[in-house]
């Protein structure tokens, strides 16, 4: 046979090579910046080129201030890159009602959002979320929370969808599409049975203001769940599931408890077995602030990133967790390729860093979509002598009674937001009511003032629990 000269084979391997896709973003002229690779094979590229000190340091986050803060210049965490292999830094905020970074909009309760009973009201309230996170230079928002109720005391009861499995399974799905729709990243929570805060006999912790989650019986950073097989799956994790059946959210938050003996950020049968087993879960796994334990029991069940603070993925930790064989250097690979996987398959490294600039919401229009679900989520129970709807031109005086009145009502954590602009129920009665119309309001400090001001009234609104549920009243 007549040999072909090496212009003709190299003009053949040409032919037959697949011809490189560069990258559109930051990721630069290297070999894992061919956007016709698979994520894995781009991943692990880069894992070839990382030295052992950088692939143990994307393991823990940096940031220490703003898993506490919401400065505007604070994020709620960081994972650093590693700038000579053109791996970005990637920024996470919460949350469940929106960006706890400075001001957003006052998005309703999650628990409203689900009393809509609408998956589009649900997509609606992901990608205001998305969208704002995005503004704001985020890569992940920490949400949404899709623990069952199962009791109205839970610290997250307000941020997650409430007792039905069907429900919150539909109502998540949704709100991820909404919210990776603008480029983002979703966070779904707690995995698993982060429903209580625990309880204190002596009453001097669940006083108003008191720190969440420090009940003496039951403390949810320390209780046990203890829960049968079928039981686990029908109720709790019936949501994360279909979540990611669906929607498929790029990363699982683990939680502060114990589920069946075991902290949930090292059961392996909850983040092996069924996440990522059962599940068919690709994405990674990172832990509650302050959820992680055990560096080793960590390491070899599951957990790839500790974003705040780093106390169970602190690189000395690892480096000893290494050196004695406790934890192989193949399962240290397999936690950064969960990682850079994740990234690739979401296009982080394919795109520009996103600018942190309050300027580029649109806040009209998402005040306007927060009043659209708030709107959706009023339920009206009971009418009793066709009370509703009031004839404006008839009343002529209206009392309005209760702190909240006057104040924006959000949640503590990963749910509290400050709101762009609030209008509270007071001001909004008043802007409201024909011009003849007297309104009067009392904090309701004193009961015999507060009951005296209501029986002078056509029509009274006081916050505290009735019969008839009331629209909410936090404005965007």
């Amino acid at each position: 046979m007549k040999r072909r000269g090496l212009p003709a084979l190299v003009a053949a391997a040409l032919l037959i090579a697949p011809t490189p896709a560069a990258a559109a973003g930051r990721c630069g002229a290297h070999p894992w910046c061919n956007t016709a690779l698979p994520p894995t094979a781009r991943a692990d590229l880069v894992l070839a080129q990382m030295t052992t000190a950088e692939k143990v340091a994307m393991l823990g986050g940096v940031d220490f201030s703003g898993g506490v803060t919401s400065s505007p210049t604070s994020h709620t965490g960081i994972e650093m890159g590693v700038p000579r292999l053109g791996v970005p830094t990637v920024y996470y905020t919460d949350g469940p009602l929106g960006p706890r970074q400075g001001q957003s909009t006052g998005m309703p309760a999650p628990l409203g959002l689900a009393a809509t009973f609408s998956p589009t009201m649900a997509r609606l309230y992901g990608t205001v979320v998305g969208n704002e996170a995005r503004d704001k230079g985020n890569d992940v928002v920490f949400g949404p929370t899709i623990n069952i109720m199962r009791t109205p005391l839970g610290g997250r009861t307000y941020e997650a969808y409430g007792e039905d499995p069907f429900l919150v399974a539909q109502t998540a799905t949704a709100w991820i599409d909404g919210l990776q729709s603008q480029g983002v990243m979703a966070d779904i929570k707690h995995f698993a049975e982060n429903n209580q805060e625990g309880e204190d006999p002596t009453g001097l912790l669940n006083k108003p203001g008191a720190p969440i989650g420090v009940g003496l019986i039951g403390n949810r950073m320390l209780e046990n769940s203890v829960v049968d097989d079928r039981t686990l799956h029908e109720i709790e994790l019936y949501g994360f599931e279909q979540a990611i059946a669906h929607a498929h959210p790029a990363t699982v938050m683990c939680s502060y408890n114990r589920v069946n003996g075991t902290y949930a950020c090292e059961n392996g049968h909850l983040l092996t077995a069924i996440l990522r087993g059962q599940f068919g879960f690709d994405g990674y796994v990172l832990a509650d602030y302050g959820a992680a334990h055990n560096t080793i029991a960590s390491l070899n069940n599951g957990l790839d990133f500790e974003p705040w603070p780093p106390l169970a993925y602190q690189p000395l930790l690892i480096d000893a967790a290494l050196a004695t064989g406790a934890v192989s250097t193949s399962t240290l690979d397999g936690h950064v390729r969960n990682i850079l996987s994740t990234w690739f398959r979401y296009g982080l490294f394919d795109r520009a860093p996103y600018r942190d600039d309050d300027s580029q919401i649109n806040k009209p229009a998402h005040a306007s979509d927060a009043r659209e679900i708030e709107r959706q989520a009023a339920t009206l129970l009971t009418n009793p002598h066709g009370l509703l709807p009031l004839k404006r031109a008839r009343l002529r005086r209206i009392a309005v009674i209760g702190k909240p009145a006057t104040t924006f009502v959000t949640g503590g954590g990963s749910g509290n937001v400050t709101p762009f602009h609030f209008t509270g129920l007071l001001d909004g009665i008043r802007a409201d009511a024909a011009r003849r119309t007297e309104v009067t309001y009392d904090d309701g400090s004193n009961v015999a003032s507060a009951v005296a001001d209501a029986k002078a009234a056509d029509v009274r609104s006081w916050r505290r629990a009735t019969t008839t549920p009331r629209a909410p009243t936090a404005r965007a």
